[in-house]
Formats: C-alpha cells, sequence, structure tokens
C-alpha cells in the first residue's frame, strides 16, 4: 500500500505517530478548502462556535482569527488530534478563547441552543449515524444558527473513480450533494443552500435553523 494509502486510512481517526503526521498534512492541504468555504459565511457570530472533528488544529486558529469574540469549541474523537490542536492554539487554549474536547459528533457534550455556527469539515464522510448526527448537530444551534459542511469530493458521475478509490482506502461515505441536503432538511434545519466547485468537486452546503 502507498504512503498516500496509509495516510487516507487514517483520515477518520488519525492517531500515532502517523496521525500526527496526517494531521500535521491536513492542516496545510486543508486550508484553500477551508477559506473557499468560510468565503461563503454570511454571518459574523459573536458569541460560540463549534468545530466538529479538528483535524490538525488549523481550523480552529483560522475561526478564532475570524471571530476573535466569539468562543470556540472543538470536538474530535482522537486524543491525539486534540493534543495537536493544543499545541497550533497553545496561547487561545490558555486564554479561554478555544475549548478543546474529546468526544463524538453522536453525542455531542453541549446544552441545546449553545452554538451560533457548527462547521463540519471533511468529515461527515465518517459520522457513524449519518441522520441521527446531523440532527444532533442540529439540537445545539440556536435558532437561525448555521451548519457548514466543507467536503473536498462530492458523489458524482466525473469523479466516480477517484472517489470510490478514496471511499475503499479511508473507509468513509462520500455522499452526494442531494444526500446531504436531505439529510440537513429531514434534520428540522430550515434552509439548505448548496455551492459547488465542479471543476475540484468541492462542495459547500451551508444550512440555517
Amino acid at each position: 500500500m502507498s504512503v498516500g494509502s496509509e495516510q487516507r486510512k487514517q483520515c477518520g481517526r488519525p492517531v500515532g505517530e502517523v496521525g500526527i503526521e496526517v494531521g500535521k498534512r491536513m492542516n496545510e492541504h486543508n486550508e484553500p478548502l477551508r477559506e473557499w468555504g468560510l468565503d461563503k459565511l454570511e454571518i459574523n457570530p459573536e458569541l460560540n462556535i463549534l468545530d466538529i472533528g479538528r483535524g490538525g488544529g488549523h481550523a480552529v486558529k483560522r475561526l478564532h482569527e475570524l471571530y476573535p469574540e466569539a468562543k470556540i469549541s472543538g470536538l474530535d474523537h482522537s486524543a491525539d488530534m486534540i493534543n495537536l490542536t493544543k499545541e497550533v492554539n497553545a496561547e487561545a487554549v490558555e486564554n479561554g478563547a478555544v475549548d478543546l474536547i474529546e468526544g463524538t459528533v453522536s453525542e455531542l457534550p453541549y446544552p441545546d441552543e449553545y452554538f451560533e455556527f457548527a462547521l463540519a469539515m471533511k468529515t461527515v464522510y465518517f459520522w457513524p449515524e449519518m441522520a441521527a448526527d446531523v440532527a444532533e448537530v442540529h439540537r445545539v444551534l440556536l435558532p437561525g444558527g448555521v451548519l457548514m459542511i466543507l467536503n473536498e469530493e462530492y458523489r458524482t458521475i466525473k469523479f466516480a473513480e477517484k472517489n470510490e478509490t478514496t471511499e475503499k482506502e479511508s473507509g468513509g461515505t462520500i455522499y452526494s450533494a442531494g444526500e446531504l441536503e436531505k439529510f440537513v432538511m429531514d434534520a428540522g434545519f430550515n434552509s439548505c443552500e448548496m455551492r459547488l466547485d465542479a471543476a475540484k468537486n468541492w462542495l459547500c452546503l451551508i444550512a440555517v435553523k
């Protein structure tokens, strides 16, 4: 198996030395996708933001830079990714602007109607119970709160072969735009806007509670 394939196996839950390297690689690799998506956010959250599946921690760092008045909560089910995120955001963690918790999207350790904005970047591929997990995110969002799903792949004929290989190597599920829209609307969101970059196979879904 190639190094790339071995790293893709870690994407769902990066652990150990290989996982840490994957997390660091994510920090650089994900920057263009992250900026493309966040540029489409039309709210300016000032209370609480949730980043679901921290990876290497640069998304938390960028969210804190963009929204310094908000409290950023980062959740990941990998202790190694939590520790890496703490290193990347050491000052913000120390001063209380960033809070990091090891946990799962299926049982978010937060109260109802708590967050203004929730970001799920390249993580929904690995959510264990997609319908229930989207409903759990809906629960912790304030009325009018926003869920953004940012994916580097979505199911489409043009990228079918590439996406199939990625699924096999990572163990994740790549959803179509229509499937993702149905998940969020079934969960009770009031609206769903989909923005696609068909040339890159990028997807940005913005759902409002």
